[in-house]
């Protein structure tokens, strides 16, 4: 009888054991997996972004400038710890200064709808709708807006290689490097960008020892809670429920979402929706072993947000407050921009490619570099950044990424 009982007791502990590796793998089946491919929102944001300055310098250099007030950066450096952060527009270390930022292309677009509507044009209607004298006001705002706001540097590019091309064309054969080059300054002059004062763009890189791609993505992508991992800055973190999103008629793909956050910095808080993507590829590097240039294949995880635009008539948002702490614990389901235009960038994840003392070169999986590159546009009506020093806008933007990193090295 006893034997009995424990087999059924053995019986039932064997099912329980059952049920529970179940509901684990049923979790696992559901959870999908990264997408492998172009990341449509890091493509988005090169339109504009200043290009990244920080890995390519540090493979080819072994060290990077992180500008004057932080110095150069070694590889050493990288190893023990250290984290290079520098803004676009600050005095670089060896001289001179790295390149400003250049207009948002949302704002570009923005700027030139103002000078439409100023000359009573609705900014909605196609060009050959608009009657002679229409297009030409319309003419007359873009080369206004033009004079403001300038060119991005995707703009730049685009007719860049629409002038090779046509030359190329023109004279039948291929075009010499002086008169590429030529043809390159003609068009920069002619279609220059302008210097954005109002935004701060700041580009940063860590090494991260003993972690994952993987491990630091998922992490990342936690964005609910960056109210409790960083509450110094994030006042209020809240990714859009499915029904949220349905109300609004927004679908989203798996490793994309919505974050509505309240962000404080300095002595500045703003509220902004920024949609997100997260995407791996698959990327070819040439390392120097001892048989030789080898090239290799290697695994990147690119995670990239931009301010979406279809919050901008949303409402403001409303918080609930705990009565006795003052936390924000709820909202009124508004969430629209509020003292912020753009608030972009990505983290860009990839395999450390480590040297060792004879130069050779070799993928190293359990080190990760992490770059991490912003830009933030702030409303001048809510706050004026051409009266803050640069050097205290980085610092500012250094204290955060430090502060990020050091949660990802505990976690």
């Amino acid at each position: 009888m006893t034997e009995i009982r424990f087999r059924e007791l053995q019986l039932l502990f064997l099912t329980f054991v059952i049920f529970v590796l179940s509901i684990f793998a049923a979790q696992a089946q559901t959870k999908e997996p990264l997408p492998l491919g172009p990341n449509l929102v890091k493509e988005q944001l090169d339109d504009f972004f200043q290009t990244s300055l920080l890995r390519d310098q540090l493979y080819l250099e072994d060290k990077i400038d992180a500008g004057r007030s932080q110095g150069f950066v070694t590889r050493k450096d990288l190893e023990a710890g250290v984290i290079a952060v520098f803004r676009y527009g600050n005095k670089k270390a060896s001289g001179g200064t790295f390149p400003e930022s250049t207009w948002a292309t949302q704002e570009v677009q923005r700027i030139m709808k103002e000078k439409w509507e100023d000359r009573g044009l609705d900014p909605d209607v196609p060009d050959e709708d608009l009657t002679p004298e229409e297009r030409k006001l319309k003419e007359e705002g873009t080369r206004e807006a033009r004079l403001e706001v300038g060119y991005t540097l995707g703009g730049q590019k685009r007719k860049i290689q629409k002038a090779l091309e046509e030359t190329k064309k023109e004279l039948g054969r291929e075009l010499t490097k002086e008169e590429m080059d030529k043809i390159r300054a003609t068009v920069i002059r002619t279609y220059p960008t302008r210097s954005d004062l109002q935004t701060d763009e700041i580009e940063g890189l860590a090494l991260i020892n003993n972690s994952s791609l993987y491990a630091i993505y998922d992490l990342f992508s936690q964005r609910n809670n960056y109210r409790s991992l960083l509450p110094e800055y994030f006042l209020f973190s809240h990714v859009l429920t499915p029904e949220e999103l349905s109300a609004r008629k927004i679908k989203t793909k798996p490793h994309e979402d919505i974050l509505f956050g309240r962000l404080h910095m300095a002595d500045m808080t703003v509220d902004y929706s920024d949609f997100n993507e997260g995407k791996r590829n698959l990327v070819t590097v040439t390392l120097n072993t001892p048989e030789g240039k080898v090239a290799k294949e290697m695994m990147t995880i690119t995670c990239s947000w931009t301010i979406d635009s279809r919050f901008n008539k949303d409402g403001r948002f409303v918080p609930v407050l705990d009565k006795k702490t003052g936390e924000i614990i709820g909202h009124n389901g508004k969430f629209g921009h509020k003292d912020v235009l753009i608030m972009d960038g990505y983290l860009h994840l990839e395999p450390y490619i480590a040297k060792d003392e004879n130069g050779f070169e070799s993928i190293d999986e359990s080190r990760i570099i992490a770059l991490y590159h912003t830009y933030m546009r702030v409303d001048p009506y809510y706050k004026d950044l051409t009266g803050i020093t640069n050097l205290f806008r980085e610092a500012e933007g250094r204290k955060f990424m430090e502060k990020m990193i050091s949660l990802i090295r505990t976690h």
